[in-house]
This record gives structure tokens, C-alpha cells and sequence, in this order.
């Protein structure tokens, strides 16, 4: 009987199996294509799942032949997502930073700013060496990308701030202080309660420690933060 009742639980487990993998349905290249690429160019990641992964390789390596500018670029990013042929699609992506000419905001607008997503998602992705790249961006942003930079600086000074801080100490000072005003004020309207609360325990821990080689960075990013949100600090 327990023999029978163990025999019958597996072959449930098994057809529950069986039925979830079949809500992630093969597609034909230009469906997929279609549902990852809406527009053709910028990729929709939030898709990224709802084809079998191997589908969703097959029409990105497909299409990526004969991809240009930044098409070829999003289909490097939905590629390094889902982690395949990583350093290659990754290294596409960096040629194209490397070959943007950094002009004052809004010259390199459709370049760095298109590339700043990139990097942002692969770093979300847990790639956290591209946060340098994206700290060198600060200086040449003004209006929505300015806000889309500091909402993620904050973000990654909040959660990881000893690498927000690393990653700052390797910049020019006039850069250090633009992207510690830009964490500061996140998109513009300041840190909320808890952000700001966490955000200032860690840097006057780190700015009190003369030994810590982060201090000085450290106490310029908390400057700006009492600076920034000083009405929430009083």
C-alpha cells in the first residue's frame, strides 16, 4: 500500500512538473524577437522568461548577425542576461562606452545615457565591476539622465557602500564631488527617511575610522548628503 501511495506522489510530482514547463512555450524567432525588442531597438528584460532560454538564444544569436548600432546593443545585453557567451556580449557593450567621446550633456545623451542602462542592468545582474563605468558618466548628465544616474548612485551607496565609495576614490575630485551630489539628491528630490538614515550611519562610520582609506571620499559624500537633504535633517 505505501509502496502504491509513494509510486501514485511521484507520477503527481512529475505531471505538475510536466505542465509547469509547458506554460514556458517554444515560439517561433519573430515572436520572441518581437516580445524582447518591442520597438526593435531597446530591450524589454522584464520578457526575458516567458519563452524557453533556449528559444530566446536562438532568435538573439539569429538576429544578432545581422544587427546594427543600438539594436546590436540590446541584443549583446538580453544575451549577457541570460548569461550566454557573457564576456563576449559584455565586451560589446564596453566597446561602445569606450567609443563614446564624452561631451557635456546633451552631446553624448544618445550614447552614454543608452549605455548607462546597459551597464545598470548587467550590475543589478550581479556584474558590480560595471559601476565604475557608470561613475564616470556624472559630470557629462543633466535633466532625466541626471536623475537616472542618481537614483542609482544612491542605491548602490545605500547597499553596497564601501564599492560606491572604492569606485569613487579612482575618480577626479571635480568628478567625486558631482557623483556624491548626485547620490545625494537620488532624482532629484532627496533621499527618503530610511535611505537617508541608513545612508548616514555608514558614512560617519567610515569617515570616523582615520585608518579606513575610504574616510576622505567618505566625508565628502556625507556633506553632500546633509547638504542635499538638509530640511529632512533638522
Amino acid at each position: 500500500m505505501l509502496r502504491t501511495l509513494t509510486i501514485a506522489l511521484f507520477g503527481l510530482i512529475l505531471a505538475n512538473a510536466c505542465n509547469a514547463q509547458d506554460t514556458v512555450r517554444a515560439a517561433s524567432d519573430d515572436e520572441i524577437i518581437l516580445a524582447l525588442l518591442p520597438n526593435g531597438r531597446w530591450a524589454e528584460e522584464r520578457n526575458l522568461g516567458r519563452f524557453k532560454r533556449a528559444d530566446e538564444i536562438r532568435a538573439l544569436r539569429r538576429a544578432q548577425l545581422e544587427a546594427k548600432d543600438w539594436r546590436a546593443m540590446n541584443i549583446a545585453y538580453l544575451l549577457a542576461l541570460l548569461k550566454y557567451n557573457y564576456s563576449a556580449n559584455r565586451k560589446r557593450i564596453l566597446d561602445k562606452y569606450y567609443g563614446c567621446r564624452p561631451h557635456p550633456y546633451p552631446g553624448t545623451y544618445d550614447s552614454w545615457d543608452q549605455v548607462s542602462e546597459l551597464f545598470i542592468g548587467l550590475f543589478q545582474a550581479g556584474d558590480h565591476a560595471l559601476l565604475g563605468p557608470v561613475m564616470t558618466m556624472g559630470p557629462y548628465s543633466d535633466g532625466a539622465f541626471s536623475e537616472s544616474l542618481g537614483d542609482f548612485y544612491s542605491k548602490a551607496l545605500r547597499k553596497q557602500p564601501r564599492l560606491f565609495l572604492s569606485e569613487l576614490a579612482k575618480l577626479p575630485p571635480k568628478t567625486q564631488k558631482i557623483d556624491a551630489m548626485l547620490a545625494a539628491t537620488v532624482d532629484g528630490g532627496g533621499m527618503e527617511p530610511e535611505m537617508l538614515r541608513d545612508v548616514k550611519l555608514s558614512l560617519r562610520r567610515i569617515s570616523r575610522n582615520r585608518r579606513d582609506r575610504l574616510n576622505s571620499v567618505a566625508r565628502l559624500c556625507l556633506s553632500e548628503v546633509i547638504k542635499a537633504n538638509s530640511q529632512a535633517t533638522q
